[in-house]
């Protein structure tokens, strides 16, 4: 997939509020890619390059963003306060614009790792020149979405839940599968992979849980009297509740 075919269902997602439309927008976007690309898509449109566990993070400000958009961006941006709608409009006011509307999902993905992974001495001037290499290559709505992405601000309003409901939408039009494709992600906490994995045998499979990858920790419901837990559970013990942290440890 292009990733200016990526941008458009950004846009859609954008505009959208409903959870169910969302869902549907996500399932067509999912049909379209194949496996690798469903596990890029996974992470990109919600403004990642990995896992929760695992994604790094950009390390870029507004104030260094404006100085790789170039001098007219400041001037934009006082305006309109969002550096995606700068980028955008810049590009489309250009003349001599070379960008590539044919620049795939993975080159993009690529670059935007090669910018988080920088670090240490003159780190952001380095960054600024990949951002602006990366912006000149995009087409106007491509850059304001990878301009979003690098930000953290891109704002498309759904969940992982709403993502797995999606992958079940893809195979069957509906949200019949969603079930068994949670089972996959509370083993796998990997939504990238999940969706790689669906793309990939067409149907929900059962999954063994990965050194170094989390396994969601199980959540109860809520019950609003301790009578209704007696109903639920049967007999059972109590004991106190202490706060503390959930820790896994990965052992091999």
């Amino acid at each position: 997939m292009k990733f200016a075919e990526l941008a458009k269902y950004l846009q859609k997602l954008e505009g959208t509020a409903g959870r169910n439309d969302m869902t549907v927008i996500l399932a067509e976007m999912f049909a379209k890619c194949d496996p690798e690309e469903a596990r890029l898509i996974a992470y990109m449109t919600q403004g990642k390059l990995g896992p929760a566990y695992k994604s790094p993070d950009f390390g870029v400000a507004d104030k260094s963003m404006l100085k790789a958009l170039g001098p007219e961006a400041k001037i934009i941006f006082d305006k309109v306060g969002d550096l995606g709608l700068v980028i955008e409009k810049l590009k489309s006011q250009m003349t001599n614009d070379k960008s590539n509307s044919n620049i795939k999902i993975q080159e993009v993905y690529k670059k935007l790792w090669e910018i988080a992974e920088t670090k240490g001495t003159g780190s952001q001037e380095i960054k600024q020149k990949l951002i602006a290499d990366l912006i000149s290559d995009l087409d106007p709505g491509g850059a304001k979405y990878a301009v979003k992405m690098i930000l953290g601000k891109l704002r498309t309003g759904f969940s992982d839940m709403t993502v797995l409901d999606s992958l079940s939408w893809m195979l069957v039009g509906s949200k019949k599968l969603k079930s068994q494709i949670e089972n996959m992600y509370n083993v796998r906490a990997d939504l990238g992979e999940i969706a790689r994995q669906i793309k990939q045998h067409r149907q929900p499979k059962q999954l063994n849980p990965e050194m170094g990858t989390p396994i969601l920790m199980a959540r109860c419901e809520r019950a609003k009297t301790p009578q209704d837990i007696w109903e639920r559970n049967g007999q059972c013990a109590l004991e106190y509740k202490l706060d503390g942290l959930r820790i896994q440890a990965h052992i091999k």
